[in-house]
């Protein structure tokens, strides 16, 4: 670690058997044709993005063959079929803009069977509809879809078996009805959106299964941790579905946190304590006990923190699933909350934002226990860090008027629980016109020992004074006369080389701006 700076058809209409047809039917184009092989398809008209394509097939025959290098766009595609029907992919391309529907509401049944190509489908793509069901087998290939039903008639048993390939599921999500199914083995199916919750749901209803070695990946945009996230299910071995849940704030002093277990599992070995690393690597005091249980009670009466939890204190804690020899463990993930501190936290605007709205009102979350909140802002930090005396009040939001432009504001927030008042730490933010743009941006990671700051003068700036230190509150309060004053510079050279930085340390930088008449704002 270095330092660290605050989802038509490209089709032969190929038969599977001789002597029997499919037609393909499609309105919006004034005219409906028939094809039976390639050549008529070929001579006829090939529909495009805003047709409609249905396909009526006898009972129990084959239906079309998509296979490499058939293209097509259709509007919508469903199964209109007096039985049953099978339509084979193994290849080339099928693009339809809204839905397809497999299965159809005369309790139809549609069989979908695909070993190749790739899939899009702009909306839905439903596996049974009003009544009849579908069954689709996936060995390979691609789809893409907006939303994955099986089926939306809760009598119709839609079934999806993902042997291989992969099924990208976009925003609209996952609906089920209570006897559709998923079996997830070899494949892997993507679902955008945290859908956690309705996930582990389904598999302990037994509705979504796993038989092989692929996966069920979850998109979790809720703003704790973006980006692409692993399921843990019972297959992979892992304790699963955390409580509290991943990085959430508990605002009490004990806890009972609990797990769903690995099918495999006899018992479980619980680790908790305050350091990451020490939970991640089992080391110190953090092995707490094996049970078989599926929960552990923390903080009440007392053990393993004879004192309870303390609030502003992040713990983590694992869950390791133990087999019935005794001797096969599972390492679980490492999951953490956080009892919220005494002092106000989660501030907006949040410290450091650029270009905040000059008539915004502010807002935070009140520290544990607390029940009245005093405000204090000004453009001058140690106006605000030494404030006193003001005055209480009950909401967690204050307006504090038409600020000025160009300006850095500093603010804070006092809580009071009934047994004591908290002061808050000083937040600061600046509207539009003042200095801003820093690289490196604030709060960031992992910066070269030999960085040069930069940033965008205010609008009313005529030099700058620069100031760099690794004691934040020292920072803040420091002046001309302070060892973290690096010295000016002269409009237009707004950057500055601090020469080699230490490792493993944090450094904290602010640039004060001069105006025309020498006045200084920080």
């Amino acid at each position: 670690m270095l330092k660290k700076m605050i989802c038509l058809i490209s089709f032969v209409l190929i038969l599977s058997s001789v002597g029997y047809s499919a037609d393909i039917h499609w309105t919006g184009s004034g005219s409906d044709k028939l094809w039976t092989t390639r050549e008529n398809w070929e001579l006829n008209k090939v529909p495009t993005t805003g047709d409609n394509v249905f396909l009526n097939m006898p009972a129990a025959k084959s239906g079309p063959i998509f296979q490499d290098g058939m293209d097509v766009k259709i509007n919508g595609l469903s199964s209109e079929v007096a039985g049953e029907s099978t339509m084979t992919m193994t290849g080339g391309t099928l693009e339809i803009a809204d839905y397809i529907w497999w299965g159809d509401d005369n309790n139809n049944h549609g069989i979908f069977t695909m070993s190749g190509g790739t899939i899009t489908v702009g909306n839905e793509f439903e596996l049974g509809w009003g009544g009849g069901s579908g069954t689709w087998t996936m060995t390979g290939g691609s789809v893409t879809c907006g939303e994955l039903i099986i089926p939306t008639d809760s009598g119709a048993a839609g079934e999806l078996f993902l042997h291989g390939g992969t099924i990208t599921v976009g925003s609209d999500g996952l609906e089920m009805s209570p006897v559709g199914l998923i079996d997830v083995g070899d494949g892997t199916l993507i679902l955008e959106g945290d859908l956690t919750a309705q996930i582990n749901d389904l598999i302990d209803a037994g509705q979504i299964t796993f038989y092989g070695g692929g996966g069920l990946v979850v998109l979790d945009y809720d703003g704790r941790n973006p980006g692409k996230t692993t399921l843990s299910a019972r297959w992979t071995g892992k304790a699963y579905n955390p409580e509290p849940a991943d990085g959430a704030y508990h605002e009490d002093t004990w806890v009972t946190l609990g797990w769903l277990p690995d099918d495999a599992a006899a018992s479980h070995d619980v680790y908790l304590g305050e350091d990451f690393d020490s939970v991640d690597e089992g080391t110190g005091d953090t092995f707490r006990v094996n049970q078989g249980s599926l929960f552990f009670v923390a903080g009440f009466p007392g053990y393993p923190y004879p004192d309870g939890l303390i609030p502003g204190t992040t713990y983590y804690w694992r869950i390791d699933e133990v087999e019935a020899d005794g001797v096969t463990k599972h390492k679980g993930d490492v999951w953490s909350f956080m009892v919220p501190p005494k002092t106000a936290y989660n501030p907006d605007p949040a410290d450091g934002a650029e270009f905040v709205d000059p008539n915004a009102v502010l807002s935070w979350t009140a520290g544990y226990g607390g029940k009245l909140h005093t405000v204090y802002i000004s453009d001058d930090f140690d106006d605000v860090n030494g404030a006193t005396g003001g005055a209480p009040q009950g909401p967690t939001t204050y307006s504090p008027g038409p600020l000025e432009l160009g300006k850095v504001y500093y603010w804070r927030v006092d809580e009071f629980d009934a047994a004591g008042t908290y002061k808050g730490d000083v937040w600061s933010f600046t509207t539009p016109g003042a200095v801003g743009g820093p690289s490196p941006a604030s709060g960031t990671v992992d910066v070269k020992m030999t960085a040069t700051l930069s940033w965008t003068p205010a609008d009313s700036a005529a030099s700058h004074e620069v100031y760099l230190g690794t004691d934040k509150d020292a920072l803040r309060s420091a002046d001309q006369n302070s060892s973290e004053y690096k010295g000016p510079k002269t409009l237009g050279d707004e950057s500055y080389d601090p020469g080699k930085l230490d490792w493993y340390s944090t450094y904290y930088w602010r640039v004060d701006e001069v105006d025309s008449l020498g006045n200084t704002s920080k």
